[in-house]
């Protein structure tokens, strides 16, 4: 039984969703796990404060904390302040 499925998968399990981000969240996204490295803290912390905090407050800290769990440079975290 489990060859069958090897061979023809269950088609449920072969759709993924794609979740759909709006463009000023995926360049947050961009910013964040992209191009944040300790060469570009200052021009990244720069185009951060830029955006209309009221709006994508929600959004950068949610992005920069799932960036800190998964353990990614945390001094340059330290050099955002």
């Amino acid at each position: 039984m489990n060859s069958l499925y090897v061979c023809k998968p269950i088609e449920s399990s072969m759709k993924k969703r794609v979740k759909v981000r709006q463009p000023e969240e995926e360049y947050i996204r961009y910013l964040i796990y992209s191009s944040l490295n300790k060469d570009s803290v200052k021009r990244v912390s720069v185009l951060l404060r830029r955006m209309d905090w009221s709006l994508w407050e929600n959004v950068i800290l949610k992005t920069l904390f799932k960036y800190i769990a998964k353990g990614k440079d945390l001094q340059v975290i330290k050099q955002l302040n």
